[in-house]
């Protein structure tokens, strides 16, 4: 049975899962900072956090970072899935007796 797979070519990368999770990470620093520091000068909050004490704010702070966590984590175990099965496709899918490439005329 053969499998109907190819490759799309446009396959996650490290540094792209990094940098996205830095990006996303910062801009929640930045986001806490500002609901705290309106929290506590008793500014207007975004609807959402209306009613909510500190300890609920801290909560749902923490919720985001882990909630962060979790998404990156399950990119990386994704990607680490796609480039054993890319890899183990390309050694099945190649005999090991094939002649090399031909190059082309010219």
């Amino acid at each position: 049975m053969k499998a109907n797979f190819s490759p799309s070519g446009s396959q996650l990368h490290f540094e792209s899962i990094w940098s996205c999770y830095s990006v996303s990470q910062n801009s929640l620093i930045a986001y806490r900072a500002s609901i705290w520091a309106n929290f506590k000068a008793g500014k207007t909050l975004p609807v959402y956090f209306m009613g909510m004490r500190e300890r609920h704010l801290e909560e749902y702070f923490v919720r985001c970072e882990k909630e962060l966590d979790y998404v990156t984590g399950l990119q990386l175990l994704s990607t680490i899935e796609a480039i054993l099965r890319l890899d183990f496709l390309g050694r099945v899918n190649t005999p090991p007796y094939a002649p090399p490439p031909l190059a082309p005329p010219g």
